[in-house]
């Protein structure tokens, strides 16, 4: 029955309530009602919000936007770093050796494109190296042919790099560059188009050095030359030179001044001493003289210090690395010689270094490598 609380109040009397019973169960009701609620959502935010693990709840996950993305790999100078999925790239070996990064409906302009030192890169972002300068060579270089440029420090995968925005020579526009340095070497990514800015930031995100040295199925021998006391590892699989007149995997002149083996198809390696100046000099660098400026110093072998150029003959194909160093003052040179399918005029042989064709016979570079690594004096 419903009760009229007007009626009731003028002749004295009071609307029924519920009794104490009643009223506790409605408490107990809104309590859990209200602890459910709580619960709930702090179990949405442990497991479904979209935070990282080891960070409050109050710091967002940072998205990883190039999972599904493609990795180009350099395997020749043992780089890599990850492209938009859908882009597409081509090898330019015109004045500048280099690859171009560009989106699908780019390909025809792209295709009858050419890179030189003075045009824009074809394509959306562009990637080449340049073994004649070490990184802070390179930014000494711009600084001083590109005083504009504003230049800063980064670190990206534990890696030094810089980041640099050069204003156009000629015209209007800025070029945006990530450099990253590794052993007198300078590698570029690089955009002249602002709206490629966010992606050439995530490609450098993800560069980095993936060059293996040895594999673990790897298996080589050693080889001892007795007359100057040192040794090196070479391939077990390295078979004797054609024509040499020797039957051993190393060709050693009578003299024992040379050692040389090749390996691949196209490709030599050698280890030189040059008696003719033995304790004439007391360090490399009085050694190298007048051409010092032309080396980069590098890794150091057996212990000693070492400078290392590389360049492309003037004449003929392939690629080569030379690595010099003194010991008890007589100078050694370990040379690495790439076959390769294509030539390139670089001026003298011991000048200014060339880039390194992308003819270059894979997978050599790791073997001389190597053989610096292995290197001693025994």
């Amino acid at each position: 029955m419903v009760q009229d609380k007007e009626r009731l109040s003028e002749v004295g009397l009071q609307p029924d309530r519920p009794s104490g019973h009643i009223r506790g169960i409605w408490a107990i009701t809104l309590i859990v009602a209200f602890s459910i609620v709580v619960v709930g959502g702090i179990y949405f935010l442990l497991w479904y919000a979209p935070w990282d693990t080891g960070t409050s709840v109050l710091t967002p996950r940072k998205q990883n936007l190039t999972s599904d993305w493609n990795t180009y790999n350099d395997d020749a100078r043992g780089t890599r770093f990850k492209y938009p999925k859908d882009w597409e790239y081509k090898d330019f070996t015109t004045t500048i050796k280099g690859v171009s990064f560009f989106e699908e409906d780019k390909k025809d302009q792209v295709e009858s494109s050419q890179w030189n030192e003075i045009a824009s890169p074809p394509g959306d972002i562009a990637y080449y190296v340049d073994t004649s300068k070490n990184l802070d060579g390179t930014i000494t270089a711009f600084e001083k042919e590109e005083p504009d440029c504003t230049v800063s420090d980064r670190e990206i995968n534990d890696l030094e790099a810089k980041y640099l925005e050069c204003p156009v020579t000629e015209g209007s526009g800025t070029v945006y560059y990530y450099l990253f340095g590794d052993e007198g070497r300078t590698f570029y990514l690089l955009t002249d188009k602002a709206g490629q800015k966010a992606r050439l930031k995530l490609m450098a995100e993800t560069f980095e050095f993936a060059q293996v040295m040895v594999t673990s199925q790897t298996e080589w021998s050693i080889y001892t030359n007795d007359k100057y006391g040192y040794s090196f590892e070479y391939p077990a699989d390295t078979k004797p030179t054609s024509g040499s007149g020797s039957d051993q995997p190393v060709y050693e002149l009578e003299s024992g001044q040379l050692a040389q083996f090749r390996y691949g198809d196209k490709s030599s390696f050698l280890v030189a001493t040059m008696d003719y100046n033995t304790n004439e000099y007391s360090t490399i660098e009085q050694a190298l003289g007048d051409d010092l400026s032309k080396w980069q110093k590098t890794t150091s072998v057996a212990g000693e210090t070492a400078y290392k150029i590389s360049f492309t003959p003037s004449t003929g194909p392939g690629y080569q690395d030379i690595v010099r160093f003194l010991h008890n003052g007589r100078l050694y040179e370990i040379r690495g010689t790439y076959g390769g399918t294509e030539s390139y005029e670089c001026g003298e042989p011991i000048g200014p270094p060339c880039q390194s064709p992308s003819s270059k016979e894979e997978g050599m570079e790791n073997i001389f490598n190597h053989i610096l690594t292995s290197f001693k004096f025994v």
